[in-house]
């Protein structure tokens, strides 16, 4: 006897069912996506609370013609809306949009998902319940509805 006392745990042969979600913790991020297309992920401590007289800080490395168009908050399980000008609707987690540093550019929306970006939003995955519908301008048509899968 080698160890001198008996097993204490139990080995045994059997598969888990972990997805890659219940791998990533939750916690709050900020998305920027700029003009050009370009979008990145930060942690929302990134950015510390000013006073009066604050100078701020960086917070996108940009082409000299770019400007930053979107920033959000959200969670990093809740749910990305991309939309697109053709009036689709591309959802990820805020996970799946890589992370990067305070003066990175970020990286390409085409290099997530094979489409042109002209809005993002998101949803609280709690409260999304339903469906949510585009609706475009005069004469008011639906052009596409996203409903939660289960």
């Amino acid at each position: 006897d080698k160890y001198g006392d008996k097993r204490r745990t139990e080995i045994i042969d059997a598969e888990a069912d972990v997805a890659d979600e219940d791998l990533i913790p939750v916690g709050d991020v900020i998305i920027s996506l700029s003009t050009s297309g370009y979008i990145k992920r930060l942690p929302i401590d990134t950015y510390k609370l000013q006073n009066r007289g604050g100078r701020g800080v960086k917070g996108m490395s940009l082409n000299e013609d770019d400007v930053v168009d979107q920033s959000i908050t959200l969670s990093t399980h809740d749910q990305l809306l991309m939309f697109t000008n053709k009036g689709k609707v591309y959802r990820i987690k805020g996970f799946n949009v890589p992370e990067a540093s305070r003066n990175a550019k970020g990286i390409p929306v085409i290099n997530i998902i094979n489409i042109d970006i002209i809005n993002i939003a998101y949803i609280n995955s709690f409260f999304f319940s339903s469906c949510i519908a585009i609706i475009v301008p005069p004469p008011y048509r639906v052009l596409n509805w996203l409903c939660k899968s289960s």
